[in-house]
């Protein structure tokens, strides 16, 4: 995510991969084929940077969302805190972590 000039890495504190809710839009008329990520209230940490994230589902739930097994309301809810690691980022070289307090 970015801030003004600067930029920051946010990760699973676990360091887990994780998979962003989105959903596909086939092309219609003189529109491309296109993708929109779902959205949901940030989390603690994230809010210090920005009131909203991608909605995360994480790899144990891939199947629930892409089956709709579970429903939507489950599934897209913000992490609690201290799900993520906020990091600042400059050029390619990483900074000191920024845990919320």
């Amino acid at each position: 995510m970015t801030m003004g000039k600067r930029k920051y890495r946010v990760t699973l504190d676990g360091g887990n991969f994780f998979y962003l809710a989105g959903i596909w839009e086939p092309a219609m008329g003189d529109w491309p084929p296109c993708y929109r990520i779902i959205t949901v209230a940030a989390n603690p940490e994230v809010a210090r940077y920005q009131d909203r994230h991608g909605a995360i589902i994480q790899r144990r739930q891939v199947m629930q969302w892409l089956d709709a097994t579970v429903p939507e309301a489950e599934l897209l809810q913000p992490l609690p805190a201290r799900s993520f690691l906020v990091e600042e980022m400059t050029g390619n070289r990483r900074l000191q972590p920024m845990l919320a307090l």
